[in-house]
């Protein structure tokens, strides 16, 4: 199941890299983690559900965008460690 988590990383990626807007990755997200539970890979849960609370603090007003993009650069790189998140 290390495909989802691959995925997830590579359209942060995108996003991060300013191939996605902010608006496009937030969609593909939702959709990409809907009943995510159900696959059976913790990593990607974990990583998604770190990536939408991020999401969910800057829709909010708690993060401006460059703090997101700085949190969700962390959040990449610590999927690149193979770290629990």
């Amino acid at each position: 199941m290390r495909e989802l988590v691959s995925t997830i990383r590579f359209q942060l990626g995108a996003f991060l890299s300013d191939d996605l807007s902010l608006d496009e990755f937030t969609a593909w997200l939702v959709g990409a983690s809907w009943n995510i539970d159900n696959v059976g890979d913790v990593g990607a849960s974990q990583l998604a559900y770190a990536i939408e609370l991020a999401l969910a603090e800057h829709s909010s007003g708690l993060l401006t965008e460059d703090e997101l993009r700085r949190d969700l650069r962390d959040l990449n790189q610590d999927a690149d460690l193979n770290l629990t998140i």
